[in-house]
């Protein structure tokens, strides 16, 4: 892989500053709905060392310039027999969220894509609602705009006050299946929201095409339920609201979870009807997160069957094959490229797929 250094300086912008072709191992992950992450293991030499050690670096692959890695821990190791080595590490673009929080309440109920672009509008891109004009001022991201396009009509109502920024975001977009991304375009930073591809006719993996070779399948409920109760206290009387994953779940396999939702605040504004629909969002978005675990990954051994992207991309519907008969409809969470001495090996996670039984 060949690897772009960029350097950032707030007057100057970014500027590409080195390239990287002789790395001895390199691990790039990008994920749908997460940040991305990635590991390099160099010959460390001291002007190498001295260019990520000082300032704000990103990295790009020549391939995928879009992708933005930010540098975030350099390990230096000194070894006079067997050679000196850095090992740089970090997360994609999307981190930069994370260095912002909900600074004031926020109440929304509308379109989830409209929350998800005003939540980072208010955080990150042009804050006004902060204390003084300064505040807001150092609180905006300069390089950071937004995506334009309402491309679905799912609906929200939440309330958020002091979360981590990222994480809020994190949390929205499980619970309505949206994927989001930070790309880089060489001057700055674009959010984006998106929704994958259906290609589940295109593209399947499976050992019958030989297109897909070493494969992990796990599946773990220790933590899953399928009812969320979600209660709290308004004007003195105590509500509750629940999500159920569906009607027809009942006896053995009905797995109930309460939670008290302490955090909400009120207004003179807020009406019963708003809290409840606050609760009920909540117990939605908790029990997203309290899914059972399906993840199956694959080593794809054949990648002139399908060309990453091209056929298939980050956020796609594929279909999947093993050998042990599960099969399905997956998503693909996770991409998942490294190269070292033994090769390129390019490894897409599937997740939240649904077994054809």
């Amino acid at each position: 892989m060949n690897i772009y250094i960029w350097k950032y300086v707030k007057e100057q912008g970014f500027q590409t500053v080195g390239l990287i072709d002789y790395a001895i191992s390199v691990i790039w992950i990008r994920r749908y709905q997460e940040t991305g992450e990635f590991e390099l293991y160099l010959p460390a030499t001291a002007e190498l060392f001295s260019l990520f050690l000082n300032g704000l670096t990103f990295l790009t692959k020549e391939d995928e310039m879009e992708t933005a890695m930010k540098v975030e821990s350099i390990q230096l190791t000194t070894d006079p027999e067997e050679g000196d080595r850095l090992i740089v590490s970090g997360r994609s673009a999307e981190c930069i969220l994370a260095q912002r929080i909900v600074f004031h309440k926020f109440d929304y109920s509308g379109y989830v894509d409209e929350c998800i672009y005003q939540l980072v509008t208010e955080n990150a891109v042009n804050p006004t609602r902060s204390p003084s004009p300064i505040m807001n001022g150092n609180r905006k991201i300069e390089e950071l705009t937004i995506g334009t396009g309402h491309f679905s009509e799912s609906s929200i109502t939440t309330q958020l006050n002091g979360e981590n920024l990222l994480e809020a975001i994190q949390d929205i977009c499980v619970s309505a299946d949206f994927g989001f991304r930070v790309i880089f375009t060489g001057t700055g930073f674009v959010f984006q929201l998106y929704q994958g591809n259906d290609r589940t006719q295109t593209v399947i993996f499976s050992p019958e095409f030989e297109n897909i070779g070493n494969t992990e399948y796990l599946y773990d409920m220790t933590t899953y339920y399928n009812l969320i109760q979600e209660t709290g206290d308004f004007n003195g009387t105590r509500y509750r609201a629940e999500d159920i994953e569906s009607s027809e779940i009942g006896g053995l396999y009905l797995r109930e979870k309460h939670i008290d939702a302490e955090s909400i605040e009120t207004n003179e504004t807020t009406t019963v009807s708003d809290f409840i629909q606050i609760l009920r969002q909540r117990a939605k978005q908790n029990r997203y997160q309290a899914k059972e675990k399906k993840d199956f990954s694959g080593e794809v051994i054949n990648t002139d069957m399908y060309q990453y992207g091209q056929d298939y991309n980050l956020g796609d519907k594929v279909s999947i094959v093993n050998g042990y008969g599960i099969e399905g409809t997956a998503t693909i969470t996770e991409i998942t490229e490294t190269e070292d001495a033994s090769g390129y090996r390019l490894i897409p996670t599937f997740s939240d797929w649904k077994v054809i039984t």
